[in-house]
């Protein structure tokens, strides 16, 4: 928590709003805590006046994708949310202090909550969401995660990040949140969850791909098409299809776009592996 030692009356004013308020006041406290949750994450700094207003209709439509909340619920949940901020500001005004402390107690105090909701979630959807599920499990926290997407699940790059931020959004994988500069500009940011982590530890047996079939595509690859591998596996994953294209593909393994094609990521250290083994074996 930002290195600081904790404060007795903002630690007890937090555990008590998160254990006993909230369950209290709202029949899904869960909702609630995600607001909170998001209030914390907010990207926004001090010099650039901190965006708490600015976030509200943010979080608000946050909440309406994942949850499929009515605007009253919305409002009820955002007019808590101001009336705990004025609270905390009463108490102290170090705002990066509350951002921290929050995140730190909810990630700490109901890390299985969320992930219980996450792999309830999980289970409920069809077996190609659930696929797109893990490839953004695997994929948010790296680079061109929407030019890898394309490849897997949207062939014509219809698919833009806009939309792709919306699926996010609604699995609960991250927030699309206000930001302002210190010099003004303002935008939309995707900011992760902080449970992600622990949901790929808990949906590990997931990602499993059969080692025997990733050895039988490897073993009808050329040399061209192994270089090319390799290539990709260096670059993250992914090539632009004008600097060569694995001739072979197979789904959920290697796949093409329009414009790129990728390795699936669970099965990127498998190919790792066999082409090291190549190079060892002098094969």
């Amino acid at each position: 928590m930002s290195g600081e030692p904790s404060m007795g009356k903002e630690v007890t004013f937090i555990e008590r709003l998160i254990e006993k308020e909230i369950p209290q006041k709202f029949k899904d406290p869960i909702t609630v805590l995600d607001a909170l949750l998001q209030f914390s994450q907010n990207p926004t700094s001090a010099s650039a006046g901190y965006g708490v207003e600015e976030n509200y209709p943010y979080i608000e439509n946050n909440l309406r994708k994942r949850y499929e909340l009515s605007r009253e619920e919305l409002i009820k949940i955002t007019n808590f949310l101001k009336r705990v901020f004025k609270k905390m500001e009463k108490i102290n005004f170090d705002i990066y202090y509350w951002r921290d402390l929050i995140k730190d107690t909810i990630s700490e105090r109901k890390k299985n909550l969320f992930v219980d909701w996450y792999i309830s979630k999980f289970q409920k959807l069809k077996e190609e969401d659930q696929k797109k599920f893990i490839f953004l499990l695997l994929s948010l926290e790296k680079e061109r995660c929407l030019d890898k997407f394309h490849c897997f699940f949207d062939k014509e790059e219809t698919v833009n990040q806009e939309t792709l931020n919306d699926i996010v959004v609604g699995w609960g994988l991250g927030n699309v949140l206000f930001y302002r500069s210190s010099g003004g500009y303002e935008r939309s940011e995707l900011v992760l969850s902080p449970f992600l982590p622990h949901l790929r530890e808990k949906l590990r047996e997931n990602f499993y791909v059969d080692k025997k079939d990733i050895e039988a595509f490897f073993s009808n690859l050329n040399v061209d098409d192994i270089r090319l591998i390799e290539k990709c596996i260096i670059q993250g994953g992914i090539l632009e299809s004008k600097e060569g294209k694995c001739l072979q593909e197979k789904r959920f393994l290697i796949e093409s776009s329009r414009s790129f094609w990728a390795i699936w990521p669970p099965a990127i250290n498998e190919f790792k592996e066999l082409i090291t083994s190549k190079k060892r074996d002098g094969t």
